[in-house]
């Protein structure tokens, strides 16, 4: 069985789905939050299974006090 060939996403992508700004995603990658490959020295892609285990890792725990500081 073959494995499928992993997506990879455009910063800009990303920032559209967290409907965040581009600087947020450099950010994360920036900080190691977010894995990213580079492409030709200055593009970079998210791969979509990263991007996704990110996603779940930032959910929120309903029991945890949430509005602390805001």
């Amino acid at each position: 069985m073959a494995m499928a060939a992993e997506t990879y996403l455009h910063v800009q992508t990303v920032a559209s789905r967290m409907k965040c700004n581009d600087k947020t995603v450099y950010r994360l990658i920036q900080e190691g939050k977010l894995p990213a490959v580079s492409i030709g020295g200055r593009a970079l892609r998210i791969p979509e299974t990263a991007f996704n285990n990110y996603l779940k890792s930032r959910v929120v725990d309903p029991d945890e006090e949430i509005l602390e500081d805001r």
